[in-house]
């Protein structure tokens, strides 16, 4: 959220100097593609901003791939009707 205080690098992604669990970027995706991580060092996140991350899959593309969007960038919400394991 604003004033958050957000960094991105090989480890993983922090807020507020609080290392996220299962935030460091991969090197490829599933299908051996490369994936770049959006590095940031002390960004704070500004007014309408946001950080959207996985709570609990490592293999997320999420912003430690894109880094911080705008709020408004949001249309709906999913709700999974299936899933497995």
């Amino acid at each position: 959220m604003a004033g958050d205080k957000v960094t991105i690098d090989s480890a993983g992604v922090e807020v507020n100097e609080i290392r996220l669990a299962n935030s460091a970027p991969r090197n490829c995706d599933g299908a051996g593609r490369p994936l770049q991580p959006y590095l940031l060092k002390n960004y704070i996140l500004g007014p309408g901003e946001i950080l959207l991350m996985s709570d609990y899959s490592p293999e997320s593309f999420d912003a430690r791939y894109f880094g911080p969007l705008e709020a408004t960038a949001i249309e709906s919400v999913l709700k999974p009707l299936l899933t497995w394991n």
